[in-house]
């Protein structure tokens, strides 16, 4: 009885067929990409995460063999290996995750690959967060993968490195910022404005755009005042992390005060002159500006011969101090008191300009009578005499 239910189970062994084991298909994630690179509080990024099938070969072949009474008979079977993907989840973990679970994916060939992007919200809470993204394979293995999302609020500084504060109405005076990105991750799109009641600006913004952690820039502004008085001149400064706009601003205070910066200073002038003598005026032009001027000239405003008739400077840089001289003829000038003017005329980036006039006062006076000589000499020759006989006179 033994022997025959063991005949039985060997032909039984002998008509099962023998199957080789095919190698599951496995998916993993071979790469993610967020952005933006470091979040801030409250910001909206992306994860874009890379699935791979990692089959080593496209088909698997199985061989099934029957054997009975010494002879058999083998059939091969090939199947091609995909990963079907049922789903694709990310767990947030302290994110929000906005969008981006997959159903039904699909299958994935031997070596192929996928991207999908999940759209997650950073919390309010600093920190390093660790959402995980979770495959499901149908028949194979399933994966789940840990991807660190770092939020950090770390800012852009927006500082004053040369801001005046007393400018005046008709000066064009400069201001420089400094900005410097403080952040672990690279910005975009960074521009800066300044905006004041009663001054105009020169550019009205500047583009800086993308910036480097810890790389810091410089923004030169051009101040023009319409108006006197303290002005809050405030610089806004905004700029993207990844998709997400956020801005910083500075505010400075600057008093507006009644002048042009060019002057003309008095160098040396006569007080008074005989009338039909050239009178010589030597005259300073001080450019207080904080900027350059060009086509500076300096012209008489008062009826007369001036020789030049206008003194050409050219152009002039800051704290640059140039010389004006005139010779005036008086021939044609009344006895008295007379009040000859000047002024400086320039240009700079907003067009022409004309500083306030200055007034040198000089007195035209008759002109001496000159006596010769021999009859001078004899004239104090007699006064002396005379002296000397009154004093002979009165010690008698």
């Amino acid at each position: 009885m033994k022997s025959r239910i063991l005949c039985i189970l060997l032909v039984a062994a002998l008509l099962i067929p023998a199957i080789a084991i095919a190698d599951t298909p496995t998916v993993v994630v071979t790469g993610y990409q967020i952005n933006p690179e470091v979040l801030m509080p409250g910001d909206i990024g992306t994860i874009k995460i890379t699935i791979t099938n990692t089959a080593a070969t496209a088909t698997q072949v199985d061989t099934s063999t029957y054997t009975l009474g010494g002879s058999g008979t083998t059939t091969t079977t090939t199947t091609t290996i995909n990963a079907d993907i049922q789903s694709i989840y990310l767990f947030g973990h302290g994110l929000t995750v906005l969008s981006g679970n997959y159903r039904n994916v699909g299958e994935l060939g031997p070596g192929q690959s996928i991207t999908i992007t999940f759209t997650i919200e950073a919390p309010a809470k600093e920190d390093t967060y660790f959402p995980e993204v979770w495959i499901d394979v149908l028949g194979g293995r399933s994966a789940k993968y840990p991807i660190p999302v770092k939020v950090d609020s770390s800012s852009v500084s927006l500082t004053a490195s040369d801001v005046p504060s007393v400018i005046l109405k008709d000066d064009a005076s400069k201001v420089k910022l400094t900005i410097a990105n403080k952040r672990p991750n690279s910005i975009n799109s960074t521009v800066i404005a300044p905006t004041a009641d009663g001054i105009e600006f020169t550019p009205a913004e500047i583009f800086l755009g993308a910036m480097k952690p810890d790389e810091q820039s410089t923004a030169t502004f051009t101040l023009h005042p319409t108006s006197l008085g303290k002005k809050d001149v405030t610089f806004v400064l905004t700029y993207k992390n990844g998709d997400n706009p956020h801005s910083e601003s500075l505010t400075c205070s600057i008093d507006v005060r009644e002048g042009s910066g060019v002057k003309l200073i008095l160098a040396e002038y006569p007080t008074s002159i005989a009338k039909g003598d050239t009178a010589r005026i030597e005259l300073d032009v001080v450019n207080a500006r904080s900027s350059d001027i060009t086509g500076v000239s300096v012209v008489p405003i008062t009826d007369g011969r001036f020789t030049p008739s206008e003194a050409f400077i050219g152009t002039m840089e800051p704290d640059d101090v140039f010389s004006a001289n005139f010779d005036v003829d008086t021939s044609d000038l009344t006895f008295g008191t007379h009040n000859i003017g000047f002024k400086v005329t320039y240009k700079d980036g907003r067009g022409f300009h004309e500083s306030g006039a200055y007034a040198v006062s000089i007195d035209i006076v008759e002109t001496p009578v000159e006596l010769p000589s021999t009859l001078l000499s004899i004239i104090v020759i007699i006064a002396v005499s005379a002296v000397g006989y009154y004093l002979y006179r009165r010690r008698r």
